[in-house]
């Protein structure tokens, strides 16, 4: 059960990175522009950092973790099946 929490939340926190880059990309700004980003997950456990950093790497590369970050553990999101959400707070100004 535990492996497949992990691919789980593995690949949603991949898709919100993407997601994350996409928006990025679409108003003309990189990832160092992030200021803050906050990863909320389902019932956190100490072993799921590893592969919400390791997606956090597929999407970044190198540059990951890309700014300082929050990792809070929570008792649920919106729907039962989501297990992550990831949020970016990004500076535009020079």
């Amino acid at each position: 059960m535990r492996l497949e929490v992990d691919f789980f939340i593995r690949i949603e926190a991949r898709q919100s990175f993407i997601n994350i880059r996409d928006a990025l990309a679409a108003i003309d700004a990189t990832p160092d522009r992030i200021a803050k980003m906050t990863i909320n997950d389902v019932r956190h456990k100490v072993d799921l950092v590893a592969p919400i950093f390791a997606a956090g790497r597929d999407v970044f590369g190198d540059q990951w973790p890309i700014a300082a970050s929050k990792l809070l553990g929570v008792e649920s999101l919106g729907l039962p099946e989501w297990l992550i959400e990831v949020d970016a707070i990004v500076s535009l100004s020079a």
